[in-house]
């Protein structure tokens, strides 16, 4: 089952593209590359690089172990205001 994000009544993304979206932007921002951020979560680059193209999908626990390495809110994955509009 795909849960998507609207707008004004139009589909914008997956939940799974806006958690990449965030997720993308969160490591960015905290100055991690894909490949730190992977070894520090005993993962590879690319499962990272699926998730933030909003293919992958992140078990809680995933998401629980990024949101403490980003020191960020586990929700901000959810946040829909990091979104910028492309």
């Amino acid at each position: 089952m795909s849960y998507f994000i609207e707008l004004k009544g139009f589909c914008i993304m997956t939940v799974y593209e806006l958690i990449g979206h965030n997720l993308k932007e969160l490591r960015t921002t905290h100055g991690y590359t894909q490949e730190r951020l992977a070894n520090e979560l005993n993962t590879s680059a690319s499962h990272l690089r699926s998730l933030e193209k909003g293919r992958g999908n992140p078990t809680v626990k995933t998401l629980e172990c990024l949101a403490d390495t980003l020191g960020v809110p586990l929700l901000q994955f959810f946040n829909e205001e990091n979104r910028s509009d492309e």
